[in-house]
């Protein structure tokens, strides 16, 4: 509710000398809808009967002793709202004014969010908990007898949200993988089958723009572009070096995936050659039917990538690798999948990251099949494999809208309701 140790009350008077007109939508203010949400009357014929919702932000600093003293003493539900950061506080200055070191209490991190958790403890172990739990703000803490009821009325969130239950979020969640800033299509595929997602970007693209010149493009008859970021990075060269369209007059276009082959239409051009699997072993063999021998072959690749030509595509062909950009690792902090049920992997490269920045427990969940992955393809799939990956559902086919598909399958038929 806005005005309910929000903002609400501050705004609304700041509108209102300004000659602002407005209007006030009240809702269930969070001391009530959090704990709820958690399984957590804060009221209960017999045990509670009423409750006392407190900020631990204050202009003048928070809590004071009277405070604790008075809370300390009621049987009433105390709900503390914002007070994440003074948690330690909070349950240091209940027990010294008095209140029971087995009273039961609950933090409730991210209510409402498909991320949300909930721990619950008696008060002097509170704290413990949570840290070990990795619960972070926005969250509600609640203190009193009530808290006993969660486990009778849901168990945990990750109980709330199992199928069955009549609950609007009975789908898995699901954390995509990405490169670059911008969003992740397969997250918008996923949501509109009802998965909810989070995004984690693992990398951004740094073209060299210097990677081939005219010389080397002239005498080329085929080009073949491994991915999107390889068609935006050729031409990205093309444009930094001021080449002309009409140098590709005589050539012709290989690519791996429709949605690769869109992008190069993007740009005016249509591939002559996409192979119903969008996997390069595939590419190279149709090409070794559909070109000529002694053709020279520029195949852009990105700085990482290991030339795995095989030899009968190198003795057939000239080939001109290029390494047309680099795909940079941005993960800086450690990555958290607990809130989630699957995690999507778009390539081998955000799979070997996402690996080497999970705390060791987290790397657990991912061996034991607690969390599943969803792979784009083999070459990712043989990567998580080799990780310790032990669930992991693969497209048909590598594209977003396969995964899409693998991801609602596998739910329809059941593999979801097992874990």
């Amino acid at each position: 509710d806005p005005y309910v140790f929000g903002r609400g009350g501050e705004e609304c008077l700041y509108l209102k000398r300004h000659g602002i007109p407005f209007l006030v939508v009240p809702g269930i203010s969070s001391a009530i809808a959090g704990p709820a949400l958690a399984g957590i009357p804060v009221t209960h014929r017999g045990i509670a009967r009423g409750f006392r919702v407190v900020t631990a932000h204050t202009r003048d600093g928070g809590l004071t002793e009277e405070d604790y003293e008075t809370l300390a003493r009621t049987e009433d539900t105390c709900v503390f709202l914002m007070g994440m950061s003074r948690l330690p506080e909070l349950i240091q200055g209940l027990l010294q004014a008095g209140k029971r070191p087995d009273t039961p209490a609950a933090v409730i991190s991210h209510a409402a969010l498909p991320e949300q958790r909930c721990v619950t403890a008696p008060l002097e172990r509170l704290g413990e908990e949570t840290k070990k739990a990795g619960l972070t703000a926005p969250a509600v803490i609640v203190v009193g007898e009530v808290v006993r009821l969660q486990r009778e009325l849901c168990g945990s969130w990750d109980e709330c949200r199992k199928p069955g239950r009549g609950n609007a979020l009975e789908m898995p969640s699901c954390l995509v993988t990405k490169v670059g800033d911008a969003p992740s299509p397969l997250a918008d595929i996923l949501e509109k089958k009802g998965i909810r997602t989070g995004q984690l970007q693992t990398g951004s693209i740094r073209v060299y723009l210097h990677a081939f010149d005219e010389t080397t493009l002239v005498r080329c008859s085929w080009i073949v572009l491994m991915s999107r970021n390889a068609v935006d990075a050729f031409f990205a060269v093309m444009k930094e070096n001021h080449m002309d369209y009409r140098l590709l007059a005589d050539h012709r276009f290989a690519v791996v995936g429709k949605k690769t082959s869109v992008r190069l239409a993007e740009y005016g051009f249509y591939a002559d050659l996409i192979p119903e699997a969008a996997a390069g072993n595939d590419l190279r063999r149709i090409l070794i039917e559909r070109a000529e021998p002694g053709e020279h072959i520029f195949y852009g690749m990105p700085e990482d990538e290991e030339e795995t030509f095989d030899e009968a595509f190198r003795t057939r062909f000239r080939i001109v690798p290029v390494r047309l950009y680099k795909n940079k690792d941005t993960i800086e902090d450690t990555v958290n999948i607990r809130p989630y049920e699957v995690v999507a992997f778009t390539c081998a490269s955000s799979a070997h990251r996402v690996w080497t920045h999970l705390p060791e427990e987290q790397k657990e969940l991912l061996r034991k099949g607690t969390v599943h992955a969803i792979s784009i393809g083999p070459k990712t799939t043989g990567t998580l494999r080799e990780l310790g990956v032990n669930s992991v559902i693969q497209a048909e086919t590598a594209s977003y809208e396969a995964m899409g598909e693998a991801l609602a399958a596998w739910i329809r038929n059941g593999f979801y309701h097992r874990f």
